[in-house]
């Protein structure tokens, strides 16, 4: 009898916690007013495989005792994560490497967390109203391991310890704790993180506030190919408003030459041509070396593409006919017999404009970019 009690009180509570999450997954985050940057959520073991992770919610190992994600995946906004991935690059210089318990949230997790912790222990939870800096993608739960043996290192307070040992000046616990602490600590806000004043594993990073509160569940995150042809169409917007192309070379003394030129609008797979004279210093540039970087400024200034590939010389009566400018006639008096075309095979492209969202890294001040095939 007293097992078919237990039995049934376990369902019971089962299905109230099943209740409580179908009440978070259709209530909605308010809408916020603001201008915000498009979400650019990253799988974080996408950019760095040596992340250690350890998906709490994608588990019953954590404070509510039940598994809340579907999937055992971390995602940050991308500037946050190419953060996270320079701290990972300094810890393994200490024989250490970051361990992953928690990334992006969608806003209903946050609900149901909200609504299932007790009211003395709410500090420790977001409240929905407001929302979590993990909704916005710009919040990790992080800790050390240790490269050699792959053990997790010990802190002053368990993950999700409700206490105030997880906080992050607490002086409790073992010396080792607190100098391991302190030591993610510190190398995460050199970083641009900030930790949170209760929490030692929970980290901000410096730029939340740019990005709007999401609801998006982990399976339907935009994969990185969505993320690329938005890069490329934004990159054909640039090119269509930039005035002269530059074009620039590497001569025999391994010096960049740089010249404006006319060039005829990309291909679909970003080859762009041009029309030169055969005696043209650049001719022999090319022939001496094939690689050159191709760049466009936007029309206001505000964004640039550059194309870095190999340049061919096309010397095709076809190809030359059919890439002709009445405009060119000047420049060749001669009947077009110094008439010459340049090919430019994209092997990769760089991509910023901040009035369209694609921006660089924040640290490294790295473009986004395209790898051709």
């Amino acid at each position: 009898m007293g097992a078919t009690k237990a039995n049934s009180k376990r369902r019971l509570v089962v299905a109230v916690f099943c209740l409580m999450i179908l009440s978070s997954c259709t209530a909605q985050p308010a809408w916020e007013k603001g201008d915000f940057k498009d979400s650019d959520l990253v799988e974080l073991i996408k950019l760095d495989p040596t992340f250690k992770l350890d998906i709490k919610y994608a588990t019953d190992d954590n404070f509510i005792g039940q598994a809340v994600y579907d999937e055992a995946k971390a995602f940050l906004q991308r500037p946050a994560a190419q953060a996270l991935v320079e701290v990972n690059r300094e810890l393994k210089a200490l024989g250490y490497g970051l361990v992953i318990f928690d990334g992006y949230r969608p806003w209903s997790v946050t609900k149901t967390f909200w609504d299932l912790t007790p009211k003395e222990k709410k500090k420790f939870v977001a409240n929905p109203k407001t929302g979590s800096r993990h909704n916005r993608g710009c919040a990790i739960d992080v800790s050390l391991y240790e490269l050699s043996t792959g053990k997790v290192v010990d802190m002053p307070s368990a993950f999700d310890e409700m206490n105030e040992s997880a906080y992050p000046d607490y002086q409790g616990g073992a010396l080792q704790q607190r100098v391991m602490r302190d030591l993610l600590i510190n190398k995460m806000e050199a970083k641009g993180f900030k930790v949170y004043q209760y929490e030692w594993w929970h980290f901000d990073f410096w730029d939340w506030k740019n990005y709007r509160m999401q609801n998006i569940q982990f399976s339907d995150i935009p994969a990185d190919h969505l993320r690329y042809e938005k890069i490329k169409a934004v990159a054909r917007e640039i090119i269509s408003t930039a005035g002269p192309c530059a074009l620039i070379t590497v001569d025999k003394e391994g010096r960049p030459r740089v010249r404006a030129m006319d060039a005829f609008s990309p291909e679909a797979d970003f080859t762009v041509w041009f029309g030169t004279n055969s005696n043209s210093r650049k001719v022999g540039q090319i022939k001496n070396d094939p690689r050159v970087t191709l760049y466009y400024l936007d029309g206001d200034a505000t964004g640039y593409v550059m194309i870095h590939g190999k340049a061919e010389l096309i010397d095709d009566p076809r190809e030359r006919e059919t890439r002709w400018k009445t405009e060119w006639e000047a420049f060749y008096p001669n009947n077009r017999a110094n008439y010459l075309l340049i090919k430019v095979t994209p092997e990769w492209m760089e991509v910023s404009s901040t009035t369209r969202g694609i921006l660089s890294d924040t640290i490294t001040w790295q473009p986004p970019a395209v790898k051709f095939k």
